[in-house]
């Protein structure tokens, strides 16, 4: 994404915590997923799971991408498409895969990650309409990167929901 593109970002985001109740309006809200992206997943025959709070502008779909298992080996994949109620054209998405850890030793019993790359042939098919669909529906697709720009730095407080931690990046402002 060029510096333009998240410079209009940042400024949005800016304006709508000049607007306390423009703010707490669009966070409060119950975001629409679009029809052309809850199709894509039907058509895929995925299972998906929707994630909002009325007290942050943050809105997940995790959708289930299948898992592969043989013998004690079993790992689980995901695609996770992270949208904004603030900035409602603006996503974020990656995979995530969680591997059954096995080892006597272990704390954690699933090892994870995640990657901005398809895992698996079934992802990379899904990945590639996926794309398409964002485009055509015109959200504004934003890399690990592009999450880093600083929005500002100062702490806000909306009617007890706290928001923008120091300094404040697009991840903790929308996303």
């Amino acid at each position: 994404m060029n510096k333009t593109d998240i410079n209009s970002i940042v400024e949005n985001i800016k304006l709508l915590t000049e607007d306390t109740k423009e703010f707490l309006l669009k966070v409060k809200s119950k975001y629409v997923i679009d029809d052309l992206i809850l199709k894509l997943l039907k058509n895929h025959d995925l299972k998906y799971s929707i994630s909002e709070s009325e007290n942050h502008p943050l809105v997940k779909v995790n959708v289930d991408m299948g898992s592969f298992e043989k013998g004690i080996f079993k790992i689980n994949y995901n695609f996770r498409i992270l949208f904004s109620k603030l900035l409602t054209k603006v996503t974020h998405d990656y995979f995530t895969f969680e591997v059954v850890n096995r080892d006597p030793n272990r704390i954690s019993s699933v090892l994870s990650n995640d990657s901005y790359h398809p895992l698996t042939q079934n992802q990379f098919k899904f990945f590639e309409e996926y794309k398409l669909v964002a485009k055509k529906i015109e959200y504004v697709r934003l890399s690990r990167r592009d999450l880093e720009f600083v929005v500002c730095s100062e702490t806000h407080n909306f009617e007890g929901l706290h928001f923008f931690w120091k300094p404040a990046d697009i991840r903790n402002a929308c996303i």
